[in-house]
């Protein structure tokens, strides 16, 4: 279907521009493939939680916007008593849990390239006073880059429900978390390279 047909056709608005297309990732997932109106492209729209902290989704985009291996945040907002993300839509991209699932783990030498880009993402965030708090392969995109390969392009999303990394942020503890944080109070970076290592050996491992 043609985004001319999408655009004409009926549908409920987000905020009076996105019309959610179909849902991404089942029957139950709260993240849409949607089209802006006013841009006429494809974007991913994500329902957050309810207490997620829209201001660091915005502060995001800001601090995070044009990194190579992160997922561009366009929009944090509030439509029918729900908040919502907007983040770029990567077409041919396959989440890393997927891939593993259906391949295999991948070679060591492509687990080092994945594991490094997302160091790169993460530790841009934590720079400055981010913290992604759900590194996962849920959350890891492989995507075809400028040469045609097929997942030469590593990049990390879910940065919706970031927050900052500094105490009273409002997050809550963090499940499994470092150990120097004994699980208490809002995530920090460390939490966030633990859970890298874990995203790492599932990759390898393939559990």
């Amino acid at each position: 279907m043609s985004l001319r047909a999408w655009t004409s056709g009926p549908g409920r608005l987000v905020a009076g521009r996105y019309e959610p297309l179909h849902r991404l990732g089942g029957a139950v997932s709260r993240v849409w493939l949607a089209l802006d109106h006013e841009r006429v492209v494809e974007v991913v729209l994500r329902e957050a939680a309810p207490a997620a902290p829209g201001g660091a989704a915005a502060r995001c985009a800001d601090v995070l916007r044009g990194h190579p291996h992160v997922v561009a945040v366009h929009d944090v907002l509030d439509d029918g008593g729900r908040r919502w993300t907007v983040t770029e839509y990567v077409a041919g991209a396959v989440h890393l849990r997927e891939l593993v699932a259906r391949r295999g783990p991948p070679a060591p030498a492509a687990a080092a390239r994945i594991g490094l880009a997302v160091l790169g993402a993460l530790t841009a965030g934590h720079a400055r006073g981010l913290v992604h708090g759900d590194v996962s392969a849920a959350n890891v995109l492989l995507a075809p880059d400028a040469t045609g390969a097929p997942h030469g392009r590593v990049l990390l999303t879910g940065h919706g429900i970031a927050g900052p990394s500094h105490p009273g942020s409002g997050r809550g503890p963090v499940p499994h978390g470092a150990p120097e944080g004994a699980g208490v109070g809002p995530p920090g970076p460390a939490d966030d390279l633990l859970a890298l290592g874990r995203t790492l050996y599932f990759a390898v491992e393939g559990h």
